[in-house]
């Protein structure tokens, strides 16, 4: 259920009209708004989210070694108005046998991210 229905003539007390109030000094009686369709509404305010991610890798391997590099790119572009995440990735991995019983393994990652107005869970503080 989302209320009653919108009739462009009931007039009501908005946390907006509150805060106009308070910033006014608290003085009179707050104003109050109509009961009416937001211009700006949810259809208008979210964006259709759109997400990409590229790879590319080289790898060799042979009885006594392995090696292997990859890159990943992901972008995010999100749901809400200029929001967006984009990841990088660097992997080097790798394997040596040195003697019959031991082998030698080895993991590098860098990983590089940037974000601007991603949506977020809970209060922020």
């Amino acid at each position: 259920d989302w209320g009653p229905e919108f009739d462009g003539k009931t007039q009501y007390l908005s946390w907006y009209d509150l805060a106009k109030w308070e910033d006014a000094g608290k003085t009179g009686d707050p104003t109050t708004s109509t009961w009416q369709a937001p211009v700006n509404d949810i259809n208008t305010f979210f964006e259709t989210g759109i997400s990409s991610t590229n790879n590319i890798s080289i790898s060799k391997a042979n009885e006594n070694a392995a090696f292997r590099v990859s890159y990943t790119n992901m972008i995010l572009k999100g749901y809400m108005p200029n929001s967006h995440l984009q990841k990088n990735s660097f992997n080097i991995s790798g394997s040596a046998k040195i003697a019959k019983i031991y082998e030698v393994f080895f993991e590098c990652l860098v990983l590089e991210s940037s974000h601007q107005r991603t949506p977020r869970n809970g209060i922020r503080r």
